[in-house]
């Protein structure tokens, strides 16, 4: 008896969009662009690991917070990463616009929990987030001499709830990002569609491999900021814990290029995706 085809191997006779896919990756992991996505995979298991422990963290030290504040907290950590994974998720297959979508959600998410999480009043201004007040609380803030002040540092008031080193890298990040995708796309990203079919191109979109492999290097800080953050806020704001500790040990290492521990990591992660050393045959 021949067994049936099953309808995603059917879908690929159609479109070769599961085929183009595992092809579009293995030939971008083959490129200088390939390293930095191995960076990329250590800080989103980071993030996957330690999530569940930076929210119970953050609801354990609200108690004397609304309920609100704690759900609201824990959403918008769970939203950061939510967009931080479709981030990856799209940026392996090539679609690097989307990527980009997903990975300014990211920093929206990021920014907004800064805030309520440095200033739990602000909790009662989430119901309506078309208000005014969410305005003024999350977006643009109410003192325009502390909103031009924040324009000269290059800051939007958005990431002013971060660390300073932070909001500043956010903001930049964030004006990339939006030159991709803002209010339904833009015409920059029609950029990184290739104009015919390419050999990384299946029924459903056209891959250009150089350009997208010249843009995976910008995806890479959204990671570390979120790393960055998130420690920072449960330092400061959090309940202390052994997970948590172990959380911002590996954040304090991995930011050092040049630390055996961090180089030991990469070699580990680039193992696991089968890719060879440098200097190996």
């Amino acid at each position: 008896m021949v067994p049936m085809k099953t309808p995603s191997v059917l879908l690929d006779h159609l479109t070769r969009t599961f085929t183009a896919d595992q092809q579009f990756f293995d030939e971008m992991m083959a490129q200088p662009a390939g390293g930095r996505f191995v960076e990329m995979c250590i800080w989103y298991l980071w993030l996957h690991d330690y999530l569940h422990d930076i929210q119970d963290s953050l609801t354990e030290a609200a108690k004397a917070h609304s309920k609100e504040y704690q759900v609201w907290v824990v959403s918008m950590a769970a939203g950061a990463a939510q967009s931080i994974g479709m981030l990856m998720y799209l940026l392996c297959r090539g679609v690097v616009h989307e990527a980009s979508a997903a990975g300014r959600r990211a920093l929206e998410y990021l920014g907004m929990m800064s805030h309520l999480v440095r200033d739990p009043s602000k909790a009662r201004f989430l119901v309506n987030p078309e208000s005014q007040d969410f305005e003024r609380a999350f977006i643009r803030g109410q003192d325009r001499n502390a909103a031009q002040r924040l324009k000269a540092e290059g800051i939007r008031y958005r990431f002013s709830g971060m660390s300073a080193g932070n909001a500043k890298a956010a903001t930049g990040l964030y004006a990339v990002f939006s030159r991709f995708n803002v209010h339904g796309g833009t015409i920059s990203s029609l950029v990184s569609l290739a104009l015919t079919p390419t050999g990384n191109s299946c029924a459903f979109h056209n891959r250009s491999l150089e350009h997208i492999a010249s843009q995976v290097p910008l995806f890479g800080p959204l990671l570390e900021i979120t790393a960055i953050e998130l420690m920072d806020l449960v330092a400061r704001h959090g309940t202390p814990s052994q997970r948590i500790s172990q959380a911002g040990a590996c954040v304090l290492v991995w930011l050092n290029r040049d630390d055996p521990r961090w180089l030991e990591r990469v070699r580990a992660m680039r193992l696991d995706l089968g890719l060879r050393e440098a200097n190996e045959p």
